[in-house]
């Protein structure tokens, strides 16, 4: 077994990731974020919260892979922009919390 390492940093909806590999960032709410490893690769997450369920897509699938990730990345896009607009005014409506409380 070897050493490991690993340090979160958050602040706000957006982590920093510190490993031995190097740094990740992510940035996201409860039921969606979207991450830039710290090999280079990006990631979608979407999730219901509470229940242990989620989805993970990463970008650029090689040849014959399922281009899944694309709707995984619309559908996080999607979440993140409507909690941001939300939590500074811009609209106004449930939080992704509320609305994910009714699933």
């Amino acid at each position: 077994m070897g050493l490991n390492f690993r340090k979160t940093i958050t602040k706000g909806g957006a982590r920093v990731n510190l490993s031995k590999s190097g740094a990740g960032v992510s940035y996201g709410t409860k039921g969606a974020r979207i991450t830039r490893t710290a090999k280079g690769k990006t990631r979608a997450t979407v999730s219901i919260p509470g229940t242990g369920l989620s989805y993970s897509a990463e970008a650029g699938g090689g040849k014959g892979k399922s281009k899944t990730w694309i709707i995984v990345f619309i559908i996080a896009g999607v979440i993140i922009l409507y909690s941001v607009l939300n939590k500074i005014g811009v609209i106004s409506g449930p939080s992704i919390s509320d609305i994910l409380n009714l699933l």
